[in-house]
């Protein structure tokens, strides 16, 4: 949906301290502003990709990509849903030695 034809959606909500400012804001249309609001699912949005992921309650989620002109046309970074899971689940110390044997040339 056109972007004129949207809502302003804080995506951290202005309740817990977020800012009404560009980089916490986000256009959504109607049905998808009410389905956030309202508690039925929450999203997340992927900078490089434009790509948003809603997560529902009962464990599904969904992913809306990116269309039209400004979408991003290549991907040159992406993660599954799986490996950001287990990134999460791992203590820091490991996360930064992965990290760089990662990038050794």
């Amino acid at each position: 949906m056109p972007a004129h034809y949207c809502q302003l959606d804080h995506r951290v909500e202005y309740a817990d301290g977020g800012p009404t400012s560009v980089d916490n804001l986000v256009t959504l249309c109607q049905h998808h502003h009410n389905v956030k609001t309202d508690g039925r699912a929450q999203y997340i949005m992927d900078p490089i990709t434009g790509d948003v992921v809603w997560l529902f309650s009962d464990g599904t989620f969904e992913i809306d990509r990116a269309q039209g002109p400004l979408a991003p046309r290549t991907v040159n970074w992406k993660q599954t849903w799986q490996q950001y899971l287990d990134m999460r689940k791992r203590p820091r110390s490991n996360t930064r030695a992965l990290h760089k044997e990662a990038i050794k040339p």
